[in-house]
Parts: structure tokens; sequence; C-alpha cells
């Protein structure tokens, strides 16, 4: 099982959505969870997983089926360095470690180019970061999960619940 988990910040809180499919190339979600978050980290440049962080920890104890992957929208590893992003300390903060998945839509100073994933006929490519498990698989899910465009389906789907 997958979980796919997005944060979305409004002036009253945040709104976190995860939702569950069976494998990477599912079309509905099996579960979706929705949890709205009153109090809120401050966004702190080149902090932001503080902010994002508590959310994801929140919804995760809502959380009541097994699942192996967790798909965030964001960095595992930011840059060539491979600092600490948002699923590293996601990764860390986990009682019960889960393999993380990072999709990100924007580039991050010195990404290396091996985490560029083209999808569609997209010339913007998602970045792919991981932790517990090899890019290649990582990107190779990513690639395999359904949708035409750039970026996967029930990626975008999860990101539009978090705005409703």
């Amino acid at each position: 099982m997958i979980l796919i988990i997005d944060v979305h910040y409004r002036e009253t809180g945040a709104y976190a959505v995860a939702g569950l499919i069976q494998d990477w190339d599912s079309q509905e979600f099996e579960q979706c969870y929705t949890l709205h978050i009153t109090e809120v980290a401050e966004y702190i440049a080149g902090n932001f997983y503080k902010r994002e962080l508590p959310c994801i920890l929140q919804l995760l104890e809502c959380i009541d089926k097994d699942f192996k992957y967790i798909v965030i929208d964001g960095y595992v590893q930011l840059g060539a360095e491979q600092q600490a992003g948002l699923g590293t300390h996601l990764w860390n903060a986990l009682t019960h470690k889960k393999t993380i998945i990072g999709v990100a839509k924007n580039y991050y100073k010195d990404t290396p180019a091996n985490c560029a994933l083209y999808r569609g006929n997209s010339k913007k490519p998602l970045y792919i970061t991981c932790k517990d498990i090899h890019l290649t698989d990582a990107k190779n899910y990513i690639a395999k999960m359904t949708g035409q465009y750039r970026i996967p389906d029930l990626i975008k789907k999860i990101d539009t619940l978090t705005r409703v």
C-alpha cells in the first residue's frame, strides 16, 4: 500500500490530506484522510519542514491501515550535498520506518540531474528523491502512476483535495 500526502496552508491553518492506494498503477484511492489543523508554525525560509512536518505527523496518527511507502510533495534530500529535506525529517520522525519518495514540481538549487523525471509530453521534469529505496526504482514507480501528464493523476488529486 502507498500513501500520498500533501498539505495546503490557509489563513485559518492548514489542510492535510492523504490518499491510500493499492499499487503504483491504481486509478482510485482506496481511502482518503483529511485533517484540518488550526495551529501551524510560521514559514521560515530554509526550514520549510518545520511547518509541514507537524501537519504530516498529525495526519499519520489518523491512518489506521498499514502501508509501505509515503509519497510527499517535496524533496527528501536537497541539492548535490543531499542535505535533509522534508522527507528525511519525516523518515527520522517515524517510529515505524517507511520508504519515502519525494515528488517535487520545482527545481531546487544543485539538484542532481538524475533526479529529473519526464512524464507525458512535458518538457519540464518532476524531481524525484527518496529514502530507503534506490532512486531508479522510485522514479520507475512514479513513472508508472496513472495519468498522461507531468504530474500523476492521484498526486494531482491529493493536491486538489487540500484546496477544497
